[in-house]
């Protein structure tokens, strides 16, 4: 686990901290969106594969605007905050 603030600068060096670690992730979930695309881009730098079944699956939240950028790695299930209010 990596903390770190929800920004792309800190995201993409916590990313970076956190494949060095353990290069051989097949997942990694993140807090929201914003963290999520960072792994997508220091995963590629590290040569990791994406669009495969053998590649890293990175699961965000929030299906904020740019996540439909990321491509098919990334599954970001979209925030529903009248239901989340109710639980």
């Amino acid at each position: 686990m990596v903390h770190a603030e929800l920004n792309l600068t800190a995201g993409d060096a916590a990313a970076s901290a956190l494949l060095a670690r353990q290069p051989d992730s097949t997942a990694i979930v993140c807090a929201n969106d914003t963290p999520a695309l960072c792994v997508m881009a220091a995963s590629r730098r590290a040569g990791h594969a994406m669009d495969t079944p053998a590649g890293v699956l990175v699961i965000g939240y929030g299906n904020t605007e740019p996540s439909p950028y990321a491509g098919t790695a990334a599954a970001t299930p979209r925030a529903c905050a009248p239901r989340t209010a109710r639980i």
